[in-house]
């Protein structure tokens, strides 16, 4: 009985098999011994693979917002709007990879970076909300007729004007971001809800200034 001989890989694939190998290699070394040659290539790879990433979400986010306009319904607008939301999140967290292996590839004793989350559950699960009906009429009244210098409140010396919470609006006046006041005043909220002073928050100007 004649057997069969193996299947001989062709040129192409036996390179194509040899990169996916060194790669593993290159990245197991970048675990383990960061500060080896193919360990600082696997690195320095990954950094300029997210900030490619970044950048191509970058652009379809323009994309994106481009097709807002008069002719869009309501709920075509609302679509819209939900998608640049899990654009604009994927955005960061691409930024951020591409920070941490940068920072990673200069100190060995950082954390290696980890693989991106799920955020689509994440974006669903703050897209349902919890607010009452009269919390939202509260704040449809704050979108509507607060002036950017009305301070709405504040909290261990941070106040928050109607400028502040109206860069979280999305809309054709403003673009939607989460500003540094508004998460050092929630920060805050936290640690004076927090008992035996567990918990102590940096202004979140620290963070950009050990990362950049």
């Amino acid at each position: 009985m004649d057997q069969e001989k193996p299947t001989q890989l062709s040129r192409a694939e036996k390179r194509k098999q040899k990169k996916k190998q060194r790669d593993a290699n290159s990245k197991t070394q970048a675990k383990t011994n960061p500060e080896n040659k193919d360990g600082q290539r696997y690195i320095n790879k990954q950094q300029r693979y997210h900030e490619k990433r970044e950048d191509k979400l970058n652009n379809e986010k323009t994309s994106l917002k481009r097709k807002l306009n008069w002719e869009n319904n309501q709920q075509e607008k609302e679509d819209i709007r939900e998608e640049i939301k899990l654009v604009e999140a994927n955005i960061i967290f691409e930024n951020n990879q591409a920070k941490r292996f940068k920072a990673y590839a200069n100190d060995a004793s950082l954390t290696y970076p980890g693989k991106a989350p799920d955020l689509q559950p994440i974006i669903q699960k703050l897209r349902e909300g919890n607010l009452t009906k009269e919390q939202e009429e509260h704040l449809e009244n704050i979108w509507q007729y607060s002036t950017p210098n009305d301070i709405l409140a504040e909290e261990s010396s941070i106040s928050i004007t109607g400028h502040d919470l109206k860069t979280l609006q999305f809309d054709k006046e403003n673009i939607g971001w989460l500003n540094d006041n508004i998460i050092d005043f929630y920060m805050q909220l936290i640690v004076k809800q927090t008992t035996n002073n567990k918990i102590f928050a940096f202004p979140s100007i620290f963070h950009r200034t050990l990362t950049e």
